[in-house]
Formats: structure tokens, sequence, C-alpha cells
């Protein structure tokens, strides 16, 4: 199962400050703007039990000052990580705004970024087409996986053509 926690989704405005302008026990800070996605993540814990995988995707930025960064999101998942089973991390999406320069595996930095604050796995995706690009980001340890979309919804015989690239 995946939180969606990005692209500006329910869970993602709760987290980001741009879009959380509570003064409750659901806004402010760090930790409460992340109050909202601990209750589901427990919810949905004692619904499904330890055992079945369950996986969180971000917008590690939101491309804006003043809103989310990939160490904001590791202080908030931190916590998490024993409720957690991997971290896909894409951006973006709260806000109308693109990245200034969407180039081959442009969202791995943040993605890596992550991966150094936590013990579970994580997620790279954007933009990552190749076998031997993803071979390397995985022998470099960038990140623990890549996965892929785009590629796939655009030519049904992608993942087999990737086997024997």
């Amino acid at each position: 199962m995946e939180l969606h926690a990005a692209h500006g989704f329910l869970l993602h405005q709760f987290l980001s400050p741009l879009s959380n302008t509570r003064t409750d026990d659901y806004g402010g800070t760090s930790e409460n703007r992340a109050r909202f996605l601990k209750d589901v993540l427990m919810a949905i814990r004692a619904e499904v039990g330890r055992d079945y995988p369950v996986i969180i995707r971000v917008s590690a930025t939101d491309f804006v000052q003043g809103g989310l960064i990939p160490e904001d999101w590791a202080q908030m998942l931190k916590p998490l990580e024993s409720e957690l089973d991997a971290i896909d991390v894409s951006t973006g999406g709260l806000l109308p705004l693109q990245p200034s320069d969407v180039y081959t595996a442009y969202q791995l930095p943040h993605a890596a970024a992550i991966k150094q604050h936590v013990s579970i796995p994580v997620i790279a995706v954007g933009k990552i087409y190749s076998r031997s690009l993803a071979n390397r980001i995985l022998e470099d340890h960038l990140v623990d996986s890549v996965a892929i979309g785009r590629p796939l919804l655009e030519d049904p015989d992608y993942a087999e053509r990737l086997l024997f690239a």
C-alpha cells in the first residue's frame, strides 16, 4: 500500500508549511504538521498489521522558498520509520510550479538527500529511463530502488525491452 503524501494531495497539504496555515495541533511546527500523517499511518497499520508493506510517496520539494525540502521530510519521517517500509520520492505538485530544469534523473538528488537521514529503503523516480542508469544509481547506493512509470504508460513493451537491453 502506498500513502500518497505528494503532488498536492491531502496529506501533502497538511505537511507543507505553504498550505498548512493551521494554528491548532495539526499546524505550525513540522511535528504538528506531520500529526495527521501519523494518525492516518497508525490507523492503516491497525487494519493491515505489521506484515503488510506500507510505503509513502512524498514530494521532496515544493520548488519554492519556504516550502518543503528533503531535510524537512527526513525530520518528519524519521519518527515514523518503524511504521513504514519505504519512501518513494517525487517532487512538486502543491503549487503550479515546475522545476527550472527537467533532466535525466532530475529528482534523484532529492531522494539521495532523504536517504542520508533514514534507515528504511528509499525509491527514486523521475526520467530514469535506461537500465544502465538505474543500475548505476543502485550500484552507487544513491537510493535503494528505482521506480518507473511514464515509460510504461507510453510503451506497453518497455519492461520487456529493459530485460533484453
